[in-house]
């Protein structure tokens, strides 16, 4: 089944997928142990995904992101209490430098001419699969960053160097 869903909402169906099958290469113990211990969200992971929203969806960039002003200092009082508003509203916070940053990277990944084209063509942004496996009956689910009209797939990718 292919859906159109959140990516929190994504996180909780129930299902095997890449991320977690790579556990499986080390051992069945290392998968069953990262299966009860999820793993936090690092600042990297945090960053790739604000990053995809600005490539795939901008709308909701600007929907679930904020950026901290400029010189506000997240330990004083004033900080805190700007941290805690954007908290109790449901958004994520950016700080100033790393919304520049994901700004001009966007522009830059939008604008290179051999991704450009996979960008307008039409299709549809963070979809998901779901299934169960033939072999297995275990079910199954994937997240596709970009599915074009004519069934390709689009991959978006970050490094920290």
């Amino acid at each position: 089944m292919i859906i159109k869903i959140p990516v929190a909402e994504y996180r909780d169906l129930n299902g095997i997928n890449f991320s977690s099958l790579k556990h499986m290469a080390e051992s069945p113990k290392s998968y069953k142990w990262h299966e009860a211990h999820p793993t936090e969200e690092t600042a990297a992971m945090a960053f790739g995904t604000a990053f995809h929203a600005a490539v795939l969806e901008p709308e909701l960039l600007a929907a679930q992101y904020v950026v901290q002003p400029e010189g506000l200092d997240g330990r004083t009082k004033a900080g805190k209490d700007w941290k805690a508003d954007v908290a109790a509203r449901g958004l994520l916070a950016l700080s100033f430098d790393q919304a520049e940053q994901i700004k001009e990277m966007a522009a830059n990944f939008r604008g290179h001419p051999l991704i450009a084209p996979f960008l307008i063509e039409p299709g549809q942004p963070e979809i998901t699969l779901t299934w169960e496996d033939a072999e297995t009956c275990l079910p199954c689910k994937g997240r596709l960053d970009r599915l074009l009209d004519d069934g390709r797939i689009f991959g978006v990718k970050t490094t920290a160097k």
